[in-house]
């Protein structure tokens, strides 16, 4: 049996707090997702200036809806930018 490699995509990219709150949203609404570099930002943010967030990850198959999702919670300002 072969699996099919799925593209990913980044469909947000911020603060922790933000990323977990969006991962929790995309969840609830059925979107598979998870966090990237988030341990970086818990251990390492005072030295790596380089840091550019921590990212909230799709498949290319749900970054439409992850996209319109978030903007939606964006508008609502329950999600700070």
């Amino acid at each position: 049996m072969t699996k099919e490699k799925k593209d990913i995509v980044v469909v947000y990219n911020g603060t922790l707090a933000n990323a977990a709150l969006i991962q929790t949203y995309l969840t609830n609404d059925g979107i598979p997702c998870f966090l990237k570099d988030e341990t970086v930002n818990r251990s390492d943010f005072f030295v790596n200036d380089n840091f550019s967030g921590v990212k909230v990850v799709v498949s290319s198959e749900n970054e439409i809806a992850a996209k319109e999702l978030i903007l939606k919670f964006k508008g609502s300002h329950i999600i700070k930018t």
